[in-house]
């Protein structure tokens, strides 16, 4: 507790510090007369009110944005970009996209990766405050990409960071786990203090959702020293709110008032009414278990006023806007009116043809609706019948393709057991009669030893082919193994480079799942080696509670999907997928590689 507390007391004496920096800043803005000088005021007081007061820091940012000594296209750029993030952050999300398009557009132009990646991760951060998840994670991956071909450590651990959110919200624990820790092992092994701080606090929020309050605790202490070093006083508010609500969760109550005191300070200094709500809301839970039940209330009424205030003066500000429309359309009526008099006759007539018209269109209205009613109960009808064509046809492609690999086994089970017995059993034979029958030297001995030869070949060639219709691996030790032998021999002397990476797989899976896993990765890798002319291939399998993952990524030449959705290769891992109510999804483009993504649930 000492070492929050004197956490805390830094970042109020910086705080003080950064008050009085701005003051001097804009009385400084007052007298310059350099035009760059300016431009570097407008920079900084953009910055320290960031995130105390977004409103003055998109003021300022505007302000950069028009400056005539500001319109290179890198700075340029990274003002739209700027101005989308803290129209974000005021929740206006419409022109938050507006401005940040306007910026990517000059940095796709420019092939400035910096501002790419930056933007294209703020657009993430919107599609993911509006749960759609699937542009999220395009325009997360598009900056991954960016970031990653660059060697731009921080934004690689950001994006990583912000994967990891993602799958959080999705409830895939495992995988947010596993984003958190890749993000968090960069950030440590590069010193990146802002991203370190980032990914302590994501990995104490998911152990304080486990009830691990303690082990939550301590990661939100890191997050607080991280803060202290950058100065995020909004980021350490967030963070206090999070310790106070585990101290709470543990019984000490006497440490979460402590804690609670000194998140007062900061919240009264940033002046923000986010983090002030944060604070009321605090405090009437600390209050209500303190037996306080009176002060309680009238912090959840402060908490209340607070918020209703918020969303008033909202309601207002569109009230006004609807009433002035209003009275100007009214006035304009007003006006024509008494210019032209002679109208009213016919509005009148107007309104009686209206009357008559809106009962043609009410009786149109509910014809329409019989039929929609009657077109939609048909649909319903066709749908439930091309659902039970779909469930026989999946139960007999699941069964042919079940009959198909028990009779691969036991071909296999009878070329290893049969004929590669038999094979074994002559070859020695051939080999002790060539040692009492046939001397060396000789004519004879050399076509013996020919013959031996190709009985040899012949027996690995039986071997191999058992082993291709149903490895011993897949069914000795699973899938894992049996994945991991087909690369090493798939791949050899092909000068493609793979690596395998698995999270939680500690068990075995069961048999269908296992063989559907085996086949499908190993036709993703015939049609790498056929088509893709890569150099490298990634194959990750990731376990979580529901689901297990195969993801193979290659850094070939890709493919236009459209064109290709049809292939025979495709539809064979469709139908596979079908049987076991899996799905296959794939990014793809023309010269950008392939990432292939099988999810087959487990319940």
């Amino acid at each position: 507790m000492r070492f929050v507390g004197c956490i805390i007391f830094s970042l109020f004496f910086c705080l003080q510090t950064i008050g009085q920096n701005v003051d001097s800043l804009e009385q400084a803005l007052e007298t310059v007369v350099d035009d760059t000088v300016q431009v570097d005021i407008y920079y900084d007081l953009l910055r320290a009110n960031e995130y105390s007061n977004p409103q003055k820091a998109l003021y300022y940012s505007k302000q950069i944005l028009n400056h005539p000594l500001n319109q290179e296209p890198y700075y340029k750029a990274r003002n739209y970009i700027n101005v989308g993030k803290l129209f974000k952050n005021v929740g206006q999300f419409d022109s938050a996209v507006a401005n940040m398009l306007t910026g990517i557009k000059i940095a796709e132009k420019e092939n400035d990766f910096k501002n790419k990646a930056m933007g294209y991760n703020s657009l993430g951060i919107i599609y993911k405050a509006n749960s759609d998840w699937k542009n999220a994670l395009k325009f997360y991956r598009l900056s991954y990409i960016e970031c990653n071909n660059n060697d731009f450590a921080n934004g690689v651990a950001m994006t990583l960071n912000n994967l990891g959110t993602i799958h959080d919200a999705l409830e895939n624990r495992d995988s947010a786990i596993y984003y958190y820790e890749k993000a968090a092992g960069i950030a440590e092994e590069n010193d990146l203090i802002g991203a370190k701080a980032v990914s302590y606090n994501n990995l104490g929020e998911i152990l304080a959702k486990d009830g691990k309050n303690n082990e939550a605790l301590e990661y939100f202490y890191k997050t607080l020293a991280c803060d202290s070093i950058t100065k995020n006083f909004m980021g350490m508010s967030y963070t206090l709110y999070n310790i106070i609500t585990c101290q709470k969760l543990l019984g000490n109550t006497k440490e979460a008032f402590t804690t609670l005191e000194k998140a007062e300070q900061i919240s009264k200094e940033l002046g923000s009414k986010q983090i002030d709500l944060l604070y009321q809301r605090s405090l009437s839970d600390m209050l209500e278990v303190k037996g306080d039940y009176k002060g309680a209330l009238k912090a959840h009424q402060r908490f209340k006023a607070l918020n209703d205030s918020v969303y008033n003066s909202e309601k207002s500000a569109q009230i006004a806007e609807m009433q002035t429309k209003y009275e100007t359309e009214k006035k304009e009526l007003e006006i024509e009116n008494l210019s032209q008099e002679n109208e009213i006759n016919e509005l009148a007539i107007q309104r009686k043809n209206g009357i008559i018209l809106g009962g043609v269109a009410v009786v149109l209205l509910i014809l329409l609706m019989t039929y929609f009613f009657i077109s939609q109960l048909r649909a319903k009808q066709r749908q439930k019948m091309a659902e039970a064509v779909l469930n026989e046809r999946d139960k007999g492609i699941a069964a042919m393709i079940k009959g198909v690999e028990e009779e691969r086994k036991r071909i296999a089970q009878d070329l290893h057991d049969g004929v590669g017995q038999q094979l074994s059993g002559l070859k020695l034979s051939m080999s002790h009669l060539q040692s009492t029958v046939v001397k060396e030297g000789t004519d004879e001995s050399d076509a013996f030893n020919l013959l031996v030869s190709k009985l040899d070949n012949t027996c690995k060639e039986v071997r191999e082919i058992s082993h291709q219709m149903m490895p011993k691996a897949l069914i000795e030790n699973g899938v894992l193994s049996a994945i991991e032998d087909m690369l090493e021999n798939t791949l050899v002397g092909t000068g493609i480079n793979y690596n395998l990476e698995h999270y939680q797989l500690k068990e075995r899976l069961p048999e269908n799942i296992e063989l559907t896993m085996f086949r499908i990765c190993q036709e993703l890798i015939n049609n790498t080696i056929k088509h893709a002319k890569a150099s490298e291939i990634v194959v990750q399998l990731i376990k979580s509670k529901k689901n297990v993952v195969l993801i193979v990524e290659d850094n070939g030449e890709g493919f236009d999907q459209k064109k290709s959705s049809d292939g025979i290769g495709l539809l064979n891992l469709t139908s596979r997928l079908n049987t076991i109510n899996g799905e296959v999804s794939y990014e793809s483009s023309p010269g950008s590689g392939t990432s292939a993504t099988v999810r087959i649930p487990l319940v």
